[in-house]
């Protein structure tokens, strides 16, 4: 058994199942955005440097951005592109350029401060997550049982209650860094 992210190729010796569709956004360094600007709008990316994930064959896919009514699609200009959401996340850490990924692996590095979210109110696809297995009508007894503790994990109220933990831990750091920052104005004091 395998677990892949995305649309599945037709493949009649497979069979999948899926799991979940994990959120996705746009992630970039703060140093990244200190240097070039956040941008507010959509149509802004095309003016900064996006770090592609790109499927095992072919060409990177336009990112398509909603807002309630509405869209925008564009394949803003690749400094980078690559197979590996880990691969995206380092260079974007590295303040190369604005990645598109799952929050599952944004998550860790936004807490940390070293990602801030890109244009926050705005959507992007979720894409599917599955289970794929050999295509045989009898699967064992543990694969069927792994299958279903899995698709309980990825229930949306069990990723909501962490997205949750997640949320409360990174307003808790973020206050911390605000009042460190507070602390330490007050400690300089200019002499005139």
């Amino acid at each position: 058994m395998a677990i892949r992210i995305g649309e599945l190729l037709d493949d009649s010796s497979l069979t999948a199942r899926r799991l979940a569709s994990f959120p996705t956004g746009l992630y970039a360094s703060p140093s990244y955005v200190a240097r070039r600007g956040m941008p507010q709008e959509p149509a802004e990316l095309m003016q900064h440097d996006a770090l592609h994930l790109q499927p095992g064959r072919g060409e990177p896919k336009r990112w398509l951005l909603t807002r309630g009514d509405e869209s925008w699609s564009g394949l803003p200009p690749p400094r980078a592109a690559g197979n590996s959401p880990e691969l995206l996340i380092r260079l974007a850490r590295q303040g190369a350029g604005i990645a598109m990924v799952t929050e599952h692996f944004a998550e860790p590095f936004e807490r940390s401060g070293e990602l801030v979210a890109v244009l926050p109110g705005w959507t992007m696809p979720a894409p599917p997550v599955w289970a794929v297995f050999p295509g045989r009508r009898l699967m064992p007894a543990r694969t069927r049982v792994f299958i279903d503790v899995l698709t309980e994990e990825f229930l949306p109220t069990r990723c909501a209650l962490h997205k949750e933990e997640l949320r409360v831990e990174r307003d808790a750091h973020v206050a911390a860094a605000a009042h460190r920052e507070r602390a330490a104005r007050k400690a300089f004091i200019p002499t005139a």
